[in-house]
């Protein structure tokens, strides 16, 4: 305990020496690209690709018909009223849900044919009405991005609701209030998505090997979706150049990958290009907050109550559902403050984007801003020092069980506050900001 540890892995990852999926080279192996929908939202007609399968270089081209694989499906254990599963077929079949969506899969006998077969790929489209925005998804009327969630809601929990806090709020001293919204970030790995699906007839063995966080989800939804035993699938995570979150769940390139491998009996290899990964790889962090607070005249906190929305896109990924985003924030909310009461209402609702995973640290530093605003504002309000405002509020006797039901192991919180106030008085930065504030500048 205390001792620094050296890093075992730098010196072969730092001369070159560290193995990626792109760095995977089997005899024979082939080459693949996906086609992937230019709509947000519409049925497809026809997917004509006998133009693909005559450009040079080009192996085999297949669409869902062709391979004819199972759904990818995530489970939440609550029930239909607070959570609808969807269906994330592996290559869209009659309707597309997001632009990027993959329609068909181009195997080649290198990476420039296959660039080459998605040019010659045509696609027909009876645009539907796209679902962009939070106010439009939950509109009265709006257009359905599945037919099966009303309201174009995934999920929908209220998970706490103290009994009374409506008089706590009506009876305090001292209500604040704060809206938030914050925008997709994109988890922007230095490696992107990638995976070689090869047969081995020895094993009878499919062997994919895939950059990922959840090689054992991969290969459950693997077998699952091409109808194999499990024990028929060996998942394989080489060298990873980052994931943050964006790889621990499961894609529908890989399962393709490996469809169209055992489909031609050939190793076949896929790597995800910058643009596919800007556009059509799991994003996060579209969320949308209406909180309040209840403070007593000392400044201490009374009651909580939080609204919070997610725009998740166009499916629940697997394993975690479009309950990842929501259902974290709802838990955690209250965060390292003493909250006597509180309630929260958690939605997951689906638009026509590209879907989402989780982001290191999923929803903290959405929930965290929106907490650290309420004890602004309230500061201001009380006319209290924002910083002694959060040192009444701060969890300080453990193990603490908060009324969110979390029971919190020792944690350094106010011995970490006051670090944080004594570096930035030791730095000058309360002489700066004072500066600031008579020259009109707020730092």
């Amino acid at each position: 305990m205390g001792a620094s540890v050296g890093r075992r892995e730098d010196p072969r990852l730092l001369t070159g020496r560290g193995r990626f999926t792109d760095d995977i080279h089997l005899p024979g192996m082939l080459y693949a690209q996906f086609v992937r929908s230019t709509m947000a939202h519409a049925t497809v007609t026809a997917i004509d690709l006998d133009g693909v399968r005559q450009v040079p270089g080009v192996v085999a081209a297949f669409t869902a018909a062709d391979l004819d694989l199972g759904d990818i499906t995530a489970r939440l254990d609550r029930p239909r009223s607070e959570y609808v599963p969807t269906d994330m077929p592996v290559l869209a079949r009659d309707r597309v849900r997001y632009a990027g969506e993959p329609l068909a899969i181009v195997v080649a006998r290198d990476p420039y044919a296959a660039e080459d077969g998605l040019e010659a790929a045509k696609v027909t489209y009876e645009p539907r009405p796209p679902v962009t925005r939070e106010a439009d998804a939950l509109a009265p009327g709006a257009p359905l991005v599945h037919d099966e969630a009303p309201g174009n809601t995934l999920v929908d929990v209220s998970m706490f609701a103290t009994e009374g806090i409506d008089t706590v709020f009506a009876e305090a001293p001292c209500v604040v209030a704060v809206e938030a919204r914050t925008g997709r970030q994109n988890a922007l790995p230095l490696e992107t998505r990638g995976a070689v699906a090869s047969w081995d007839d020895r094993e009878e063995q499919l062997l994919l090997q895939t950059s990922s966080q959840t090689p054992h989800q991969v290969r459950t939804v693997t077998a699952r979706c091409l109808r194999l035993d499990e024990r028929s699938v060996r998942v394989v995570v080489p060298d990873m150049g980052g994931g943050f979150g964006q790889k621990c769940v499961v894609g529908r390139e890989e399962i393709a990958t490996a469809a169209a491998a055992l489909r031609l009996d050939r190793p076949v290899k896929w790597t995800e290009d910058r643009k596919d990964a800007l556009t059509a790889s799991f994003l996060a962090r579209e969320q949308h907050y209406e909180a309040r607070a209840a403070f007593d005249a000392d400044g201490r906190v009374l009651a909580l109550d939080a609204d919070i929305v997610c725009d998740m896109g166009a499916y629940s990924c697997f394993p975690f559902t479009a309950g990842i985003e929501p259902l974290m924030a709802s838990a955690e909310m209250p965060g390292v403050y003493k909250v006597p009461a509180y309630r929260v209402r958690a939605r997951a609702i689906t638009t026509n984007k590209a879907p989402s995973a989780p982001y290191r640290g999923v929803s903290r530093p959405q929930y965290v801003m929106v907490m650290e605003r309420l004890f602004e504002r309230a500061a201001r309000e009380l006319g209290v020092d924002a910083v002694e405002l959060r040192r009444r509020n701060l969890i300080t006797e453990f193990p603490y069980t908060g009324v969110n039901n979390i029971t919190y192991d020792p944690g350094s919180y106010r011995e970490a506050l006051d670090l944080c106030e004594r570096t930035l008085r030791d730095e000058g930065w309360y002489e700066r900001r004072a500066a600031a504030t008579a020259e009109g500048r707020h730092l």
